[in-house]
């Protein structure tokens, strides 16, 4: 009698487990996602936008209302910077915060459909570049041999984009966003007059 009492109470506690529920095709990382959005905050707000980012959404937005080479981007609890190396270098961009150093740069001076991101502290890099010579919507990202698109939803819609294709599961947040960054700062740029395509 007493082995089915036992038996019965293991079975409970058992089943009484709570398995976590990851999104479909996440490999268990929550910010891991085969789509990603990117929008302004309200239509051609150019200085305000939100990455949405699997399980995360990403505020990224100048320090100051048309202040372009300086911006400030939030998620959950952390935060961090996104700025020139000096003041209106549109070539060159870090995104720091607290044990993050990541260098944005074009390729070559001038060249905005060629951008390489590199992560100052490990090995890390990413390749971002236009898929033909200034096609501003439609971007490749390659990062460890896999491929990721990004474009405007729609042709010339540059304040909506949609990528497509997941990031390496190793991949930190702060990373992805220094990628998305890149066709998005490149349209405000164009946008603003800043530099010429």
């Amino acid at each position: 009698m007493k082995f089915p009492f036992i038996f019965g109470c293991i079975i409970g506690i058992t089943s009484c487990e709570i398995e976590p529920i990851y999104p479909v095709n996440s490999g268990g990382d929550p910010f891991i996602s085969s789509s990603f959005k990117l929008r302004t905050n309200t239509s051609e707000d150019w200085d305000d936008w939100r990455f949405y980012l699997g399980d995360s959404t990403v505020t990224v937005r100048t320090s100051t209302s048309e202040d372009w080479d300086n911006w400030d981007f939030s998620f959950n609890w952390d935060s961090g910077d996104i700025r020139t190396n000096t003041s209106e270098d549109w070539d060159y961009w870090r995104l720091t915060m607290s044990g993050v150093d990541l260098r944005i740069q074009t390729s070559t001076s001038n060249d905005w459909d060629n951008w390489d991101v590199t992560d100052l502290y490990s090995s890390w890099h990413a390749d971002v570049k236009t898929s033909t010579s200034n096609d501003w919507d439609n971007w490749d990202v390659k990062i460890n041999g896999t491929n990721i698109d990004v474009k405007t939803s729609t042709s010339n819609d540059f304040d909506n984009w949609d990528a497509s294709n997941s990031f390496p599961q190793d991949t930190p947040l702060e990373n992805r966003i220094a990628v998305l960054f890149v066709p998005i700062i490149v349209n405000v740029m164009i946008q603003q007059g800043l530099i010429e395509p």
